[in-house]
């Protein structure tokens, strides 16, 4: 079992335990001498600015332009061992595992002063796959069937932060659909998809990598692309308008998969960076 589930606001504190270069990887911007701001330091730069009779629509684009966005985070870590996501007969050698769910995305920033606006989604995944395979190809992902994909449940009450995935097989089976007031998978508004792929792992490779993985509200036009889509370069998912999709009380999840017979997924740590606009 993986340890339980943890959100907090930046600065990101060193959790120490298996996953360390996860969590040494989230602390770590992307420009390590890049000020993180929490959210005061972002309503005294409105104040500031407004100061200099600005329009705060002005502000906005300002503060927007710098980047200039406080972040929640959530993050799980396998303990003592790697998750092992396996495919079996049972499982059609289709192996899926929810390993990490977020808390609710807050309407109000922490203060309550206003609404957030989420900007970006951040994920790091820390995973491996069985660490060998009787294919080759040219690229590090090619021919990959171990990754990482990116849900949305909406509605979600009761959400098992010490096993996701029980969550996730109730969201499924059904057991909590088709009544009012109860958790649903999101469809993309462009591709009537519930899925967008996150991230593969190195193919046949027996050694943890670190991947980030940057989805902005503003990214390139949704139809530009399937959801379900890697880059073939990165092993990256583009995530084409999933952060437009979000909304406030969704839930943002992970899924660990694995397929075809001896493939196999090994999941040190996860963890989602959201950055909103106050």
């Amino acid at each position: 079992m993986g340890s339980a589930l943890s959100l907090f606001y930046s600065p990101i504190q060193n959790v120490g335990s298996l996953a360390t270069d996860l969590a040494r990887w989230a602390t770590t911007p992307v420009n390590p001498y890049r000020f993180v701001p929490e959210e005061e330091d972002a309503y005294q730069v409105q104040e500031i600015l407004l100061g200099f009779s600005l329009p705060l629509e002005l502000v906005q684009v300002i503060l927007d332009e710098a980047e200039y966005w406080p972040r929640l985070i959530c993050q799980r870590e396998s303990e003592p061992h790697l998750l092992q996501v396996n495919t079996t007969p049972e499982n059609d050698h289709f192996g899926t595992r929810c390993y990490l769910i977020s808390p609710k995305i807050p309407e109000f920033s922490k203060s309550g002063k206003s609404r957030i606006l989420l900007r970006r989604i951040v994920f790091h995944t820390f995973s491996r796959d069985q660490g060998w395979s009787t294919s080759s190809f040219p690229g590090r992902y090619e021919g990959s069937h171990t990754w990482f994909d990116a849900v949305i449940f909406r509605g979600l009450r009761d959400n098992d932060e010490e096993n996701p995935d029980r969550t996730y097989r109730r969201i499924k089976a059904g057991t909590l659909r088709n009544r009012p007031g109860v958790p649903s998978q999101v469809l993309s508004t462009y591709t009537n998809s519930d899925t967008w792929a996150l991230q593969k792992n190195i193919r046949a490779s027996s050694s943890e990598h670190l991947h980030e993985i940057v989805w902005d509200r503003d990214d390139p036009s949704p139809c530009s692309a399937s959801p379900t889509e890697f880059s073939e370069v990165t092993g990256s998912g583009l995530g084409q308008g999933f952060v437009r999709e979000l909304r406030p009380g969704d839930n943002i999840a992970v899924l660990a998969k694995a397929q075809y017979p001896g493939w196999c997924n090994h999941v040190g740590g996860v963890d989602m960076q959201i950055l909103y606009a106050v």
